[in-house]
């Protein structure tokens, strides 16, 4: 035994072999097979919006004895991963009241629909000509292409910004004679606070009354954002295209000063139901075909007839009015005086006449003060990472990267990261509420060629500073897609069900109000 384990006086060389590195085809979805099916009516989204279209469409199956199928697709694991010390009182406008209402969970709210809709039964695919949208296309796995869905109708229920209605908008021109869409970034948690010290109708955190509430005996349980639509009126654009139409967030239908909408976009979601069963009732086809692509007008039709539409006009001029020349001190003023007192009742609709949108508004450095943001004070206030990993985030390791540089090349990427870094001071660092982006310290951050002649595109920055994204932080809220001036960033689906899970973060107020 113990002479197995003596040193031997030879030396044991070991050859080594390599093979010259192949060069792999580039991957070509348009060439991959894939499985299809066809269905009847395909919802991108199971969100409020798709649910409660989902579900009208099988009650409307029951009453009318017409078989009709309805696929839903979502990407989440699950159904519902969706200081001064001076306080002055500021009047309230009727459309915030809410006396008499219940506070419930958005969350729950969505996985009560998604049992309802299952109990019921319950990319984007063109046309050779691209006239028309036939279906949806599944993002592709790791290891498997994406499948496509083939509908008769196609509902985009997606959240604001999102990926497949930016495209649809963009492709049938749908925003023509509509305002731009303005966003507002929307930070929220969830804490358990000790009973003995909680006072309805308090806010803000760091004002004494909270850095009392939030302290000792508290617990901070959640974390999320997301980006909501806040144009009104004049920002929701046409929605109907040929074979399909956008419904609930893709279209715009938040009320900005009652700060919810998903009233809004569940009666909406429910009328363009309606409208996808005429419209297959009067196709001749059995499937969906690029010769007859359903039409949809009828449901902006009933929009416009609906009460949603009057809800929505109430408020129009609301958040319009601080981008006019009144400014926003006095369009303040103004909004407070149309919601308390004319109710939305003059002749006159404020207009983005510029055409700018909300990242062209971005201000550059030079015009702003920086902010001198107090340090840290766990548990009232804490990093971002810690806040991160209150939503559940997760990502798989080999996924494919699911936000979107849209140049690359790699004098162009320079020059971006150079306005930027220099004019904008990060504007993605600094946005972010995950802290996906970073602006780390790079020797040489100028275009330069590779070994092969190649441009290193993802080393390409500015100043000493080039762009590091670490997708695997996203929590999904848009932000990059939406403020950021040059427009570098397509924010699209993750794979699978990564992401945040939120399961508490989004609440919304329930009374009597119809439905």
């Amino acid at each position: 035994m113990l002479s197995r384990c003596r040193a031997r006086p030879t030396c044991l060389m070991r050859s080594l072999h390599t093979t010259s590195p192949r060069k792999r085809d580039l991957f070509d979805p348009s060439s991959v097979d894939r499985p299809t099916d066809d269905v009847d009516v395909c919802i991108v989204g199971a969100s409020p919006a798709g649910l409660s279209a989902a579900i009208c469409l099988k009650q409307l199956k029951q009453q009318n004895g017409r078989e009709i199928r309805v696929v839903i697709l979502e990407k989440g694991a699950e159904i519902r991963a969706l200081a001064s010390k001076y306080s002055p009182c500021i009047p309230q406008s009727p459309q915030m009241a809410k006396t008499g209402t219940y506070v419930v969970s958005l969350s729950r709210i969505t996985a009560w629909l998604g049992s309802i809709a299952k109990k019921l039964g319950a990319g984007l695919v063109y046309s050779e000509d691209g006239r028309s949208i036939l279906g949806v296309r599944t993002d592709e796995d790791t290891f498997e292409p994406g499948m496509e869905f083939h509908a008769r109708v196609t509902l985009l229920a997606k959240s604001a910004h999102g990926s497949l209605s930016k495209e649809a908008i963009r492709r049938f021109k749908l925003r023509d004679g509509r305002d731009p869409q303005t966003y507002r970034l929307r930070l929220k948690e969830v804490r358990r606070v000790n009973p003995a010290k909680h006072e309805p109708g308090k806010r803000i955190k760091h004002h004494p009354y909270f850095r009392n509430l939030l302290s000792g005996d508290t617990t901070r349980i959640a974390y999320g954002a997301r980006v909501l639509n806040e144009g009104g009126l004049q920002s929701v654009p046409k929605l109907n295209f040929p074979g399909g139409a956008l419904i609930g967030c893709s279209a715009g239908f938040v009320n900005v000063v009652k700060i919810k909408g998903t009233y809004n976009t569940m009666k909406s979601d429910m009328l363009a139901a309606e409208a996808a069963f005429g419209a297959i009732a009067s196709q001749t086809s059995d499937a969906p075909s690029p010769d007859d692509p359903a039409d949809m007008s009828a449901y902006d039709t009933a929009f416009h007839e609906s009460w949603v539409h009057s809800d929505l006009h109430e408020v129009r001029n609301v958040r319009p009015s601080l981008n006019t020349p009144l400014g926003v001190l006095d369009g303040v003023v103004y909004s407070g005086i149309d919601t308390l007192l004319l109710r939305g009742r003059t002749p006159w609709t404020f207009r983005n006449t510029s055409g700018r949108s909300d990242a062209a508004h971005t201000r550059r450095a030079s015009e702003c003060t920086p902010i001198a943001y107090p340090p840290f004070e766990p548990p009232l206030s804490t990093d971002i990472l810690t806040s991160v990993a209150l939503t559940g985030t997760n990502h798989a390791e080999d996924q494919p990267m699911h936000l979107h540089r849209w140049v690359e090349d790699a004098v162009v990427r320079w020059v971006r990261v150079h306005v930027n870094v220099e004019e904008y001071v990060g504007p993605l660092g600094l946005g972010c509420p995950a802290q996906v982006y970073e602006y780390v310290d790079a020797e040489d951050a100028g275009p330069k060629e590779g070994k092969e002649g190649e441009i290193e595109v993802e080393k390409v920055g500015w100043g000493g500073k080039r762009l590091v994204i670490n997708s695997q932080n996203c929590i999904n809220c848009k932000f990059c897609d939406v403020k950021v001036p040059t427009q570098d960033i397509t924010w699209t689906v993750l794979e699978g069900s990564g992401g945040p899970k939120y399961s508490e973060c989004f609440a919304e107020f329930y009374g009597s109000g119809h439905v």
